[in-house]
């Protein structure tokens, strides 16, 4: 070997070759079939144009559909943001937001727990360079997903389709899972209230100004009260919250086209 003069040696591979014992895991579904290319080179001298908003090019009443084609970076990815719009998540009343709050945490620690379900492997995912979220606000529940473009489509159906699946009442009687997503947001409370005075001023110029937005006395008393029949009957009142879903708006920016932008929203 040329460079550390290592010395090595051919030899004949036999061509009779004994099955192996080792078992290999299945193949990753995430992995591109093909070495991830980016559409278009990296401008080395972008102009204020490149940065322009997202387009609409889809509006049919219930869901929108933004796009913007990244022409600039250079590199095979892309992201998706969605909003699913419900009044479920917390635009009513500070109860309504905790267990969105809830409902959300136990729908990630589920979908990341290989050991609960094997339907969805995030951990495959993850290994592939693609990352997604999950989270809820006044306006709805939030998606995004994130790395190498080939397999986003196929991330978002199977994470998506994991969480209008996912039994949040069994996962909760689990264990101790509820109490610990309970603990977590006691503890994120107890950190705001003792945030310093510059943050506090702002949360509470936040209650004042915006709408809708709960005072922290009211979330924890709504989290006092949370409990596995106050989540079942959450969940029950809002159509396992998908079913109350109004409105979607959907944005597919990166390494793609339009076309690819419809496939994701559909």
């Amino acid at each position: 070997e040329p460079i550390y003069k290592t010395p090595y040696y051919a030899e004949q591979l036999e061509t009779d070759v004994k099955p192996s014992v080792i078992r290999f895991p299945p193949v990753n579904p995430y992995i591109p079939d093909t070495d991830p290319r980016p559409r278009y080179a990296k401008k080395s001298k972008p102009t204020l144009r490149d940065f322009g908003p997202p387009t609409l090019v889809q509006d049919d009443g219930f869901g929108k559909l933004w796009f913007k084609e990244d022409k600039i970076f250079g590199v095979p990815r892309a992201a998706v943001l969605v909003l699913l719009r419900t009044e479920a998540t917390g635009s009513k009343s500070a109860a309504d937001a905790i267990h969105a709050r809830i409902w959300t945490r136990l729908a990630t620690d589920a979908l990341r727990d290989a050991d609960y379900q094997r339907e969805f492997d995030s951990y495959d995912a993850s290994l592939a360079g693609l990352e997604w979220t999950l989270g809820a606000g006044p306006r709805g529940v939030q998606l995004s997903f994130g790395g190498y473009d080939a397999k986003l489509p196929e991330l978002a159906e199977a994470v998506v389709s994991a969480v209008k699946g996912f039994d949040a009442v069994s996962y909760s009687l689990q264990k101790d899972n509820l109490e610990r997503v309970l603990d977590s947001t006691r503890r994120d409370i107890r950190a705001a209230r003792a945030a310093p005075a510059s943050s506090r001023c702002i949360e509470e110029l936040g209650v004042l100004t915006e709408r809708p937005k709960f005072p922290l006395v009211e979330a924890e008393n709504a989290l006092k009260k949370t409990n596995v029949e106050s989540l079942r009957t959450w969940l029950t009142e809002n159509a396992n919250v998908f079913g109350s879903v109004a409105a979607t708006d959907v944005l597919v920016e990166g390494n793609c086209d339009e076309t690819y932008a419809r496939r994701i929203e559909k």
